[in-house]
């Protein structure tokens, strides 16, 4: 069961609420764009510090049964996230630099306090000059999906 609650005096309006929703259902669809995202960015490659990473198809089907069920509840901690930091996935075409990336996510906590944060876009970057460096443990991956340029990040 999903359930949505503040955290640290942020919380949901009805719309995102709804959108959140409806992320969730695409990761039903192993084949989505954002299954993809979770796959290729999901992982610790991309985000160093993510303890409980949803970079497969397996990890994606074992959240979707802890938000299915009826014995278990998992929590959207506050509002949409974002985070700031250094990706070892996109990579400066030139120094062969990892970039920094915002990532755009929401919190989920279940009831053994296990957070995992599920991506809503692929992550912004501020060139145009990047490499994709795919990780051996994406194999799931169905697509590439680029990051989104934002000069101003």
């Amino acid at each position: 069961m999903l359930r949505f609650a503040e955290y640290m005096n942020n919380s949901l309006s009805e719309t995102d609420k709804e959108f959140i929703k409806d992320i969730i259902d695409h990761l039903r669809n192993p084949d989505s764009c954002i299954s993809n995202i979770q796959y290729l960015y999901n992982n610790s490659d991309h985000f160093t510090t993510t303890m409980n990473g949803i970079s497969t198809e397996n990890d994606i089907k074992e959240l979707l049964k802890k938000i299915d069920s009826k014995n278990q509840t998992l929590i959207v901690q506050g509002n949409i996230h974002s985070n700031y930091h250094i990706s070892n996935v996109l990579i400066d075409c030139y120094s062969m630099y990892p970039l920094f990336v915002k990532d755009t996510y929401i919190r989920l906590k279940d009831i053994n306090n296990r957070v995992y944060h599920v991506l809503l876009t692929s992550p912004e970057i501020t060139t145009e000059n990047y490499m994709i460096k795919v990780s051996e443990s994406s194999h799931d991956i169905r697509y590439i999906i680029p990051p989104s340029i934002n000069a101003s990040i």
